[in-house]
């Protein structure tokens, strides 16, 4: 026998927000990875380039909009897949190609 995987609309209740004054979810606690507390980030929202490095707006899983940081992008190694999401819907923002680079040779002329 096969079964379908739905059910009726009637046997959804509504969302109720919750009605006790002061009463919130904690926050998840962070993943520990080689003894270093990582969390984990739920979308990338922006991008800037501050004094030359590369800065992330991130909303982190499980955390209010008032809890999300501007992030290096040094910190964001482990999630290829939302920086490039990031990028592929607002490819105007400033990504890892517009950094200035600094040359690495040496400076003529300075004394």
């Amino acid at each position: 026998m096969r079964i379908h995987p739905v059910f009726h609309v009637r046997l959804l209740e509504p969302y109720h927000v919750n009605k006790i004054e002061g009463r919130t979810q904690p926050p998840p606690p962070p993943e520990i990875i080689d003894g270093v507390e990582e969390y984990v980030v739920e979308e990338v929202l922006d991008s800037r380039i501050v004094r030359g490095k590369l800065k992330y707006y991130v909303d982190w899983e499980g955390y209010t909009a008032e809890e999300r940081t501007w992030e290096p992008a040094e910190h964001l190694t482990g999630t290829p897949d939302l920086v490039a999401r990031f990028h592929h819907r607002y490819p105007l923002r400033p990504s890892p190609k517009d950094i200035p680079h600094r040359s690495s040779g040496s400076r003529k002329g300075l004394l």
